[in-house]
């Protein structure tokens, strides 16, 4: 039996390039981090999101389906989900402080309506120093974005819709 989650890591990745290409400039180009042998976007300004850290906010909720007699239950797992944001480019510090402002404000409530992601929180933005392929230092803030997301995995579950007991004398 092979079980899978409602929300995957590829749904919070497509959830957050959405909300990010909802409101910056066409020319910014957003990609998914840690990728081999793959070079630098071509774009003058780009964003990088990698995946940083998982964590519970709650404990498992277990949800019987009824009808007529259950046959699973669906397993909540209510988490948080941070993503590291690497902002590469000229303006930098004040694409970190439009995605702050953005992200932890009824803005970014609505953006993420119909997603299975909901935004927390976001750090505000730092300086780090890039060092390309050709050994050149390219201008770069890092952020954290902060989504909680709730999957669900259902499995199967026994049930009895009838027992026929059976007397044994004693």
């Amino acid at each position: 039996m092979t079980l899978a989650l409602s929300v995957t890591e590829d749904d919070v990745f497509t959830a957050l390039r959405a909300f990010l290409l909802g409101f910056i400039d066409p020319a910014v180009e957003v990609v998914q981090g840690q990728n081999n042998r793959v070079p630098e976007p071509v774009a003058q300004t780009y964003i990088v999101m990698t995946p940083m850290h998982r964590s519970r906010l709650a404990v498992s909720v277990n949800n019987p389906e009824t009808g007529q007699g259950p046959t699973t239950t669906i397993i909540e797992a209510n988490s948080q989900f941070d993503m590291q944001l690497d902002l590469h480019g000229p303006g930098g510090s004040d694409l970190a402080t439009l995605i702050v402002a953005l992200f932890m404000d009824q803005y970014g409530v609505d953006a993420f309506n119909g997603t299975p992601v909901a935004p927390l929180f976001a750090t505000e933005g730092h300086q780090i120093p890039f060092v390309n392929g050709e050994d050149q230092y390219e201008n770069r803030w890092v952020m954290t974005v902060a989504m909680q997301i709730k999957p669900t995995v259902s499995t199967p579950l026994q049930f009895a819709a009838t027992l026929t007991p059976t007397v044994y004398p004693v």
